[in-house]
């Protein structure tokens, strides 16, 4: 099996590639919500406004006997408060800090009451049951209830300031039922439509969730398929995911891929006397503990990590426990019939998609060692002569080329047979992949000619030219070797840099052979 996404591979001398291109994908940004907080403030301030704006309207425009300039200043204080509301942060307050509005509200009621007089009471009843609507539209339930004795104060607040308050305890306790049980189905409404809102907002997050699941499972790649079910398990409403790969020769399990849990828990191996794993590989069935952390088997990195609630389900593969899905939260959550068949339903697309994954991956390196076959020298042990046309079509900008060529090898055939030959061209190979650096490629050109890849090696293809010729003659061999080097730049066929490179071998050659040339201003181009 692959490894899951995630990890990352280096060269052991640390070197970069001439260029890296940045091929992360470009997730989109959901598109926020706006905050019910700020919806509920702006209603509250329209309110005020629309009441202000009346207040004065009918001072102004609408005079009589019982409308005297105390509206126009009442009216202005209304505008006053619904530009501070507007203006107040409630996104940084909790929800329950909107209850302030309430006496605001009720005492601004009230002032009309107490200093315009010409309010008839109706008016009153009226501004009261908006605010009750309010209330109920933006605030829980049985929150109008808890405010029954402010709005029984405000309105016999100005009763008693007017000496009538015995004549309108009668009126004032009617009006509050009326306010409060008006208000109280405005909010049980409101309340049922936010649940049925909320589970169809889930079922619909778990078949989008099942949907996406399937398409993603497509892949043969199993650590795609890992990636695909751990973040499909989140998308069911949970903080944190894992898909743990049972050891039970070891007994023990790895999480091949995580995603929220902590990294103690990510990166270990943990045995399977411990954590909810064990227990389902133990007992094949959906499993779910409430009080995680209170559990005499809990991981201790989990248990610190503040995860109290988890379910878990067995991956079964030919009729056995290949591995155990596991989802966490820190709250505890209702496990519905839907979320716990689609949590299942994932684990066994999982296995499917992993069985699939085993078979395409066992057929992929068969291809490959086909593959490596048809590219593969025998003798040598290094890439043959359709490795070396791979590599030098494959050239890019700043690459070296090297091309070595035993000295006097017809000699060492004709005096001691084709076998000395074939010895020493084994001797030459194994030298080779010994000697080249992680990244350098070497291959069979043909007969006792032989060609290396520096990638980015730039000069550097002279040193390593240098080192190897250095290397062999250390060796003793039974006969020495020339080198002629090149750079591929970018732009130009690969068989320009093939001829400077044999120019450069030739004259390595021509001066005495046992020795390493570059390239130069004279060789072809």
């Amino acid at each position: 099996m692959s490894e899951p996404p995630g990890s990352a591979a280096t060269s052991t001398d640390g070197a970069a590639p001439c260029s890296v291109a940045d091929a992360g994908p470009d997730h989109a940004r959901p598109t926020a919500l706006p905050d019910p907080r700020l919806q509920a403030a702006r209603r509250a301030a329209l309110l005020f406004a629309v009441a202000g704006a009346l207040a004065i309207v009918q001072s102004l425009f609408l005079p009589s006997a019982d409308v005297g300039p105390e509206y126009i200043l009442l009216g202005l204080l209304d505008l006053a408060v619904a530009a501070a509301i507007a203006a107040l942060p409630w996104q940084r307050w909790p929800a329950g800090a909107l209850a302030a509005v309430i006496p605001v509200a009720l005492a601004m009621v009230a002032s009309f009451e107490l200093f315009a007089p010409g309010m008839p009471p109706e008016l009153a009843l009226l501004f009261y049951l908006v605010v009750a609507l309010w209330i109920g539209l933006s605030l829980p339930r049985w929150t109008v209830l808890k405010a029954a004795p402010l709005f029984l104060a405000a309105d016999l607040a100005p009763e008693a300031w007017h000496g009538t308050l015995a004549d309108g305890v009668s009126a004032a306790v009617t009006h509050v039922v009326i306010v409060v049980t008006t208000g109280e189905v405005v909010a049980r409404v409101i309340a049922d439509l936010r649940r049925a809102q909320a589970e169809s907002e889930r079922r619909a997050r778990i078949l989008r969730t099942l949907v996406l699941a399937a398409h993603g499972f497509n892949t043969l790649r199993s650590g795609e398929v890992v990636a695909q079910v751990v973040q499909s398990v989140r998308e069911l409403g949970f903080d944190a995911a894992a898909l743990s790969f049972v050891e039970p020769e070891r007994n023990a399990y790895r999480v091949a891929f995580v995603s929220g849990f902590p990294e103690a828990f990510a990166s270990g191996v943990h045995p399977l006397d411990q954590g909810i794993t064990g227990m389902v590989w133990r007992e094949p069935r959906t499993t779910v503990i409430e009080r995680y952390r209170e559990h005499p088997a809990a991981v201790p990195s989990l248990r610190e990590s503040g995860f109290d609630y988890f379910v878990a389900t067995p991956v079964r593969e030919d009729g056995r426990t290949r591995a155990v899905l596991v989802a966490a939260r820190r709250t505890p959550m209702a496990l519905t019939d839907e979320v716990r068949d689609a949590f299942e339903l994932l684990a066994s697309h999982a296995a499917i998609a992993l069985r699939n994954a085993r078979s395409f991956e066992a057929e992929e390196a068969r291809a490959r060692t086909f593959l490596e076959r048809a590219l593969h020298d025998e003798l040598t042990g290094l890439g043959n002569r359709r490795h070396a046309d791979a590599l030098l079509t494959a050239l890019g900008d700043g690459d070296g080329l090297l091309l070595l060529d035993l000295d006097h090898f017809k000699q060492v055939n004709d005096a001691d047979g084709h076998a000395a030959g074939d010895a020493l061209l084994r001797e030459l190979g194994e030298f080779l992949r010994q000697s080249l650096r992680d990244g350098d490629a070497a291959a069979r050109y043909g007969g006792e000619e032989f060609l290396v890849v520096v990638p980015c090696g730039g000069p550097a293809a002279a040193q390593v030219a240098e080192r190897l010729l250095a290397a062999w003659r250390a060796r003793r061999p039974r006969t020495t070797m020339s080198i002629g080097w090149a750079v591929h730049r970018g732009g130009e066929p690969w068989q320009r840099t093939f001829d400077r490179a044999d120019a450069a071998l030739y004259r390595s050659k021509r001066e005495g052979r046992d020795r390493v040339s570059g390239e130069s201003a004279m060789d072809p181009a």
